[in-house]
């Protein structure tokens, strides 16, 4: 009877041991394979990624971004998965590689221009705008994706000013100059009707300081008085307008400044950025239209003191 028992309880140890042993061996594979990475798509590597999240896309252009599906890496799959986590797709932008494979970036393009285009998702967009400009190899095909974004009108204006902002460090700093992003910020300034003309007027003032060799100074300036002057110009495009034109000298700018300070029904924050340029470009005689607006308007008063000082320390007229 004792040998029996002893029997029994030697058997459930080596059943035991058994079930450990094959434990030890399942955990050991998923290690392996988890660590394989590329071999094993569907092994989640990161707590970021979600695996069941891996198919494919939804939205009305799924179609045309499904294209190479296969040799896509698993976080390029989900960011443009649009049923994925949108804060948990930005970023997975955030940490992909410098170096990311052709398919990889074919995807991400095809997902800036057809992928949905609403305030959700211009975050995630630009972000990727972000990540393919800061390739370790800057791609080339970049260019046209952003032209083609920009000037398509059917992507929404926050996507379109986006692509032109993205479009002047990309000609700069990486070298792309291709003349028709150089065109594209000259037509945007044209876009006087919407928000384009104040995007473009900036990265034409900036371009222009960078490389004055190839932007007209003068020419911006001039363009940039007549946005200020215009009054079916965004305010905050003629805010701009009236920085740059002052900034540059042009003689157009003062008397718009002056106008746009005397006229009561124009914004505040309009009026103030009138005071700078007249601080930049005025004389004495300024100084009582300074005084008067500050007078009548407590929110321009710190505005024209400002303006008021630098003339009266420019011409050494005491106030």
């Amino acid at each position: 009877m004792k040998k029996r028992n002893f029997l029994i309880a030697a058997l459930l140890a080596i059943i035991v041991v058994g079930v450990v042993i094959l434990q030890q061996r399942g955990e050991e594979e998923e290690v392996c394979v988890a660590a394989q990475g590329q071999r094993c798509p569907q092994v989640v590597r990161d707590s970021e990624v979600d695996e069941e999240q891996t198919g494919p896309e939804s939205g009305n252009n799924a179609s045309r971004m499904v294209s190479g599906k296969r040799n896509l890496s698993v976080a390029v799959s989900q960011i443009v998965d649009d049923s994925g986590d949108i804060l948990k797709r930005v970023r997975l932008v955030n940490r992909l590689s410098d170096n990311l494979s052709a398919a990889d970036r074919q995807a991400l393009y095809d997902y800036l221009k057809y992928g949905p285009d609403n305030r959700e998702t211009h975050h995630l967009k630009n972000d990727i705008l972000n990540v393919l400009r800061s390739q370790l190899t800057p791609p080339p095909e970049l260019t046209q994706v952003m032209l083609d974004i920009f000037y398509d009108e059917g992507q929404s204006m926050t996507m379109r000013s986006y692509a032109l902002q993205h479009m002047r460090p990309w000609y700069w700093e990486e070298n792309m100059r291709d003349p028709a992003v150089k065109q594209a910020f000259y037509d945007g300034l044209e876009q006087s009707g919407n928000e384009l003309s104040g995007v473009a007027l900036l990265a034409l003032a900036y371009l222009s300081e960078e490389l004055p060799d190839e932007f007209d100074r003068v020419f911006i300036a001039e363009r940039a008085a007549v946005l200020a002057g215009s009054p079916e110009v965004s305010a905050l495009t003629r805010v701009s307008a009236l920085d740059v034109s002052s900034r540059n000298g042009n003689a157009s700018a003062l008397e718009v400044a002056r106008g746009i300070l005397a006229a009561e029904e124009e914004s505040l924050m309009l009026r103030a950025a009138a005071c700078g340029a007249i601080g930049r470009q005025g004389n004495a005689s300024d100084l009582e239209l300074l005084a008067r607006a500050g007078r009548e308007n407590p929110g321009v008063r710190a505005a024209s003191d400002a303006a008021a000082k630098k003339i009266t320390d420019r011409s050494g007229v005491v106030r």
